[in-house]
């Protein structure tokens, strides 16, 4: 059982614009790319060498090999990195903690590895993000997460026991 919406609603889209459905990880692909651009960006690589990254990591035979299914892992893998590159340099905005709990919302539901894969960045990154954290901002980004992320775990565990 997916556990995220996200496959849903990028489905739903390629149904109503009349896009084959089996280009759904071709999309994700896509998304892949640019979340590890913007990691290398966050890294201060160069432009070229950070094309350079996200292109050899894209196009890695593990990657390519699931572009014609429908499978969610690409997608984990790009709200991994996307997690990554935002914990990389917190900042004191609302707009970073919201942008952080969609898309921690989105590895933890995304499939349910992604809960270890957010703990994991947690413990890392924690020190980082409490310099910077207020109440406001954590409650901005717990509620982000809980409502992408967990809420699946509460729909799976109503809808099949599981």
């Amino acid at each position: 059982v997916q556990t995220c919406a996200l496959p849903i609603w990028i489905l739903s889209l390629f149904y109503l614009l009349h896009l084959p459905p089996n280009l759904f990880n071709v999309f994700g692909v896509i998304l892949f790319f640019i979340s590890l651009y913007y990691l290398a960006r966050k890294f201060n690589l160069e432009k070229n060498y950070s094309l350079i990254f996200a292109t050899s990591i894209a196009t890695l035979n593990g990657v390519v090999r699931w572009v014609d299914t429908q499978k969610i892992d690409i997608y984990l893998a790009s709200f991994f990195v996307l997690s990554l590159a935002l914990l990389q340099k917190p900042e004191k905005k609302i707009s970073y903690y919201l942008k952080l709990g969609i898309v921690l919302g989105m590895l933890i539901g995304s499939k349910y590895s992604g809960l270890l894969f957010a703990v994991v960045l947690a413990i890392v990154y924690l020190p980082r993000i409490i310099r910077v954290l207020t109440i406001k901002n954590f409650l901005l980004l717990s509620t982000c997460s809980m409502l992408l992320g967990f809420i699946w775990y509460l729909r799976n565990y109503l809808v099949t026991g599981n």
